[in-house]
């Protein structure tokens, strides 16, 4: 990836342990699509009933598989809800990459609008999982996670800010990219819990854009 919009990885928190670490990780594709299976019934469990209605049991018959299969996978509950958040964390990140990619060399009145439609669009993954998420994540111990992505977005962005030096008002890049992400990441998060809002998102990204290109371009 260019190193103008790159994303870096930085580390978030340690690696899952004791009741949210899976038992074993699937190799073989079927085992892969049983594990894909659980998870995306647990998403749908999330959704619709909550944190505390998606038992292993619950979790297991909407997956269509035994609950000694789902065992074999993940020892808890809060195990099987950590490798979701870990799944649904690489595809918001994946749409993150790829649109700041896709605009790497663009002047920075093109690279803001197109970075906050990124977080917008990342949100739009799976609203109705994300705003589970933002609501049950400190109960599987994986906030890190979500911390972790927003520093890396605020890196790729400050990384882009200072390729683009000339154009841009603020001195401070590093601090300019925080400020910048936490306003987009506040207007989608207030998008996610607002049905109204969320169906005008279009109109939402313009008056963001307008008020980020103001704060950031000379």
């Amino acid at each position: 990836m260019p190193s103008a919009t790159r994303i870096p990885r930085r580390h978030g928190r340690a690696a899952p342990k004791g009741r949210v670490a899976a038992r074993k990780q699937p190799k073989q594709a079927r085992a892969r699509v049983t594990v894909d299976a659980i998870l995306d019934a647990v998403a749908r469990l999330l959704v619709d009933s909550g944190y505390a209605k998606a038992t292993t049991n619950h979790i297991a018959e909407r997956a269509g598989v035994s609950i000694g299969t789902l065992y074999q996978y993940f020892p808890t509950k809060d195990a099987v809800i950590a490798a979701l958040v870990e799944r649904h964390i690489d595809r918001v990140r994946a749409v993150l990459v790829q649109r700041l990619v896709e605009v790497h060399g663009a002047p920075i009145a093109a690279f803001v609008p197109a970075m906050i439609r990124a977080v917008f669009d990342a949100h739009a993954v799976d609203p109705g999982l994300h705003r589970v998420m933002l609501e049950q994540i400190p109960r599987v111990e994986r906030g890190g996670r979500l911390l972790a992505l927003q520093r890396e977005m605020e890196a790729g962005v400050a990384a882009a800010l200072g390729a683009r030096a000339s154009s841009i008002r603020r001195d401070r890049v590093e601090l300019a990219a925080v400020v910048a992400v936490q306003a987009v990441t506040a207007a989608a998060h207030a998008a996610l819990f607002d049905d109204a809002l969320w169906g005008a998102r279009d109109g939402l990204v313009d008056e963001v854009t307008d008020l980020l290109v103001r704060y950031l371009a000379r």
